[in-house]
């Protein structure tokens, strides 16, 4: 169980996330100057004329000023992105969040996702994230920040809609025999770009297996904030076909809470119903 201390705010504890990492974009005076006269960058110079790169003194400062004046830009808009998922970050957080300090090789690796991320929607996500992290350290792996960076605008929005129709924030309850859920704007092309981001598992024909409460006979299901019991006549075990998410999808689910599709919810019991299931709202 992850330890809480109601008093530890949550400004506190995103200070002292990013305090460990804050001065890989700031760094100190005393070290550019000292870079300025390193003998690496000395030898570069003389390496440069002795290969007639054909820089003369003038030529070679431009160069140096525009490149300069490039890693400033590039260095202006990272900071910018990352101040802004901060401040984003601040309004996910829940009222209670863990005592646990983050691994700082998360952090950084965070950030480096991070910074050239420009988009605000996405910037949302990954807000969302660092919220979800340093609320309950240790619940988003390096392995799913990786999947996450490599996502682009198209695939968020295909995982999205997959999301909304998770049950138990782990797979999809297929609705007969089919792949896919083109109704609920969900294709088999749609699955296959998620089985190839490492967020859904690549079998086709995997089921899930509920073992009813043996003095109840029924089997909890979750979807959304909705609660229900299943249950089934003449048997304690059900099987049922599924799209299971991979362990990064399902941390992701649970990070950005994504909205659920209840008219999708509502199809499912329907079908199931004539299949001669019980549903009861818990």
């Amino acid at each position: 169980m992850i330890p809480h201390n109601t008093n530890y705010s949550p400004a506190e504890k995103l200070i002292q996330t990013l305090s460990a990492v804050i001065g890989v974009w700031n760094i100190p005076e005393t070290v550019k100057k000292e870079s300025e006269s390193h003998p690496y960058r000395r030898e570069k110079r003389k390496e440069a004329k002795s290969k007639e790169f054909g820089l003369d003194a003038q030529a070679e400062t431009e160069i140096w000023q525009r490149a300069r004046q490039r890693i400033i830009h590039q260095e202006i808009g990272r900071q910018l992105n990352l101040d802004s998922v901060i401040k984003k970050s601040t309004k996910y957080f829940k009222k209670i969040i863990s005592d646990k300090p983050v691994d700082p090789d998360w952090t950084t690796k965070f950030f480096s996702k991070v910074q050239d991320i420009s988009n605000e929607t996405i910037q949302e996500l990954w807000a969302k994230i660092l919220a979800y992290e340093i609320s309950n350290p240790g619940t988003i792996s390096l392995h799913t920040l990786d999947i996450m960076g490599n996502l682009n605008k198209k695939k968020v929005r295909i995982f999205q809609r997959a999301a909304a129709l998770a049950f138990n924030g782990s797979y999809i309850l297929k609705l007969g025999d089919v792949s896919a859920f083109d109704e609920f704007g969900i294709t088999y092309d749609d699955l296959l770009t998620l089985r190839a981001s490492d967020l859904i598992y690549t079998s086709d024909t995997l089921n899930v297996t509920f073992n009813h409460i043996v003095h109840l006979d029924e089997t909890p299901l979750i979807f959304g904030k909705r609660r229900f019991k299943i249950s089934e006549d003449n048997t304690n075990i059900t099987l049922l076909n599924q799209v299971a998410f991979s362990a990064a999808g399902k941390e992701l689910i649970d990070a950005l809470e994504c909205e659920s599709d209840y008219f999708f919810l509502d199809k499912f019991i329907e079908e199931k119903t004539k299949l001669g299931f019980v549903f009861e709202d818990c």
